[in-house]
């Protein structure tokens, strides 16, 4: 008995834009898509549009974290130090506020204390593991150099982490809960005397 898999050549399936689907993490994710599993192959694309929407993908890439597709920062890259930390009001996709409170991400100090420690210490181990006998002032200058080094980055993933914490994915599209809220809002300021 023949299989009703279809035989594919290495030119028609690189022309055809495809990524075998050899890892477990691909296959569990994929396991709905019938087609994909029979096959053994997932178009890249697709690929792509899933790690887009990950809390990992808003935080390492610095996206919004309502619609995980427009900037967060100012400027995407933290190495500009001009401009580092400095969040944008709004996103430019969906429109949502990224500060939801005056002072929201002095909480984000808190994340980038935990990121430096837990940097400062695998610095400070490897120095161990792969210098060992290195003088502890080499160690202490290791993990000053690797800290300052890695700074500006920490700081934007700690505060795009903060953000990602508290707000939650809604996508681009308004959700009916903001309609509501919006008329809400706009009630209430009408109904307020002028002065």
């Amino acid at each position: 008995m023949t299989s009703a898999i279809p035989k594919i050549s290495v030119t028609s399936f690189r022309r055809a834009s495809m990524v075998p689907v050899h890892c477990a993490y691909r296959r569990r994710v994929l396991s709905r898509s019938v087609s994909a599993v029979t096959h053994g192959m997932v178009p890249k694309a697709h690929l792509r549009g899933m790690a887009k929407h990950s809390v990992a993908h808003s935080i390492f890439r610095f996206k919004c974290p309502h619609c995980r597709e427009g900037e967060f920062f100012v400027d995407s890259n933290p190495y500009h130090l001009s401009k580092v930390g400095d969040v944008l009001d709004a996103c430019p996709v969906c429109q949502r506020k990224y500060t939801p409170e005056p002072g929201f991400y002095y909480g984000g100090m808190y994340v980038a204390y935990a990121l430096a420690v837990a940097t400062g210490t695998s610095i400070f181990v490897a120095t161990l593991v792969l210098w060992p006998s290195a003088s502890i002032a080499a160690k202490a200058g290791s993990v000053a150099l690797g800290l300052v080094a890695l700074g500006p980055w920490l700081y934007a993933v700690s505060k795009t982490m903060w953000a990602n914490l508290f707000m939650r994915y809604k996508g681009v599209a308004i959700t009916e809960a903001e309609r509501r809220y919006a008329a809400e809002r706009a009630k209430a300021a009408s109904e307020l005397p002028q002065a």
